[in-house]
């Protein structure tokens, strides 16, 4: 790094700039991009393996690790995308908001660990006014963590939770797809299909299926993540 004795502090800030990008960043960023290679390669792999029915010849060990070394390749990719960030964010603070990273007691899902491939989500599922915590995972269930109020989260297991029994929870949303005022849940998985359940209001998930599902037909081939957002701004989703 250069240092120099001038008045011209944006000329400093420019400087060390260049070098956090030069000494830091650039490095980091080409070996993200050597293990996000890696992640699409197998993800690829993955894809014809199921497509093809291949996949059923391996052994459950064999498949297992398959499927733990694209998690781990995948979490790799967030925590290296985490490290550039916050790199990035401490040498441009004074350009705008910083994210800091809240572990241990600070974080409210310390010790929380669902397995991998998790999917987390916010939403108010007892309607209680607080925000709950569903994940999905790799396994295809979902988990519930209901939020106490105060900001604990207690896994809700058994007739406790109302996505027991669904085991293809791999990405779920919650989110009102009927326009008849309860959340209904939407979900990807590994197949690359969208499954549909309906909320019968009072809490009670049936799936969809058939001409039922608006989302039938819909396959994108591997490791869906559907979400449901107005992106035209008409009013529907």
């Amino acid at each position: 790094m250069i240092f120099l004795n001038i008045k011209n502090n944006m000329f400093y800030i420019a400087t060390y700039v260049y070098s956090i990008n030069k000494i830091i960043i650039m490095p980091v960023q080409k070996h993200f991009r050597s293990i996000k290679q890696k992640y699409r390669h197998l993800q690829k792999r993955l894809k014809r393996l199921i497509q093809t029915g291949e996949i059923r010849k391996f052994s459950r060990r064999k498949r297992q690790q398959l499927f733990r070394r694209l998690a781990r390749y995948r979490r790799q990719c967030y925590r290296i995308a985490g490290v550039t960030a916050l790199v990035g964010a401490t040498a441009l603070s004074m350009q705008g908001q910083v994210y800091c990273e809240q572990i241990g007691l600070d974080s409210p899902f310390d010790g929380i660990d669902v397995g991998n491939l998790s999917n987390p989500q916010l939403v108010d599922v007892d309607s209680d006014g607080d925000l709950d915590l569903i994940i999905g995972t790799g396994s295809g269930l979902i988990f519930y963590y209901a939020n106490d109020g105060l900001g604990n989260y207690n896994q809700q297991i058994g007739i406790n939770n109302p996505f027991n029994g669904i085991n293809v929870g791999s990405a779920p949303q919650l989110i009102d797809i009927d326009g008849d005022g309860d959340l209904d849940l939407i979900t990807g998985d590994f197949s690359g299909s969208i499954f549909y359940y309906t909320n019968d209001g009072m809490g009670n998930y049936s799936q969809q299926i058939g001409t039922n599902n608006p989302f039938n037909g819909i396959n994108i081939g591997f490791d869906s993540h559907p979400q449901l957002v107005d992106i035209d701004g008409d009013g529907d989703l």
